[in-house]
């Protein structure tokens, strides 16, 4: 996973063997490789601190599989989130607040963790408050409260 993380991180199937080892595997099964996965989280965050180019070569925050499971990791790992916060978004989060790669921004507001949370808001508050980053509205607390016929079929993530 560390040797190949970028092209994992950009194809459907490799994202999710990437999530599942940089997150310790179900119910923590990875726990006594904890050393490895920091390399891990360290790697997904080099690749991540890359400046954007036009060489084709696509920014894991712009990348449509890639962006969904750095906000996953976001939500779900707090170590993670730290280790990408300094090492790839801290001061940098307003070339990263449109797009696909706005989702990945916006995990840090709607961590639960609340350290991860302390990380990023002054400067993301900053954005928010210019109209540069838009809050995510929760649509999954939305549809508990419609009736099950109403809810959408497809889902956007």
């Amino acid at each position: 996973c560390i040797e190949n993380v970028g092209q994992l991180l950009r194809t459907n199937f490799g994202k999710d063997v990437l999530y599942e080892v940089a997150v310790g595997g179900k119910n923590s099964f990875l726990e006594g490789v904890t050393d490895r996965i920091h390399v891990l989280h360290n790697a997904i965050a080099c690749d991540a601190a890359r400046p954007r180019t036009d060489d084709g070569d696509e920014h894991a925050f712009d990348n449509y599989h890639s962006s969904r499971t750095i906000r996953r990791m976001i939500l779900d790992c707090p170590a993670f989130a730290a280790t990408l916060w300094k090492t790839a978004l801290e001061g940098k989060c307003k070339l990263y607040a449109d797009g696909f790669s706005s989702m990945v921004v916006g995990a840090y507001l709607e961590s639960p963790d609340s350290m991860v949370k302390d990380l990023a808001k002054s400067e993301l508050q900053l954005l928010i408050d210019g109209g540069i980053l838009k809050p995510q509205e929760h649509k999954a607390e939305e549809e508990k409260c419609l009736p099950w016929s109403v809810v959408p079929t497809s889902r956007q993530s």
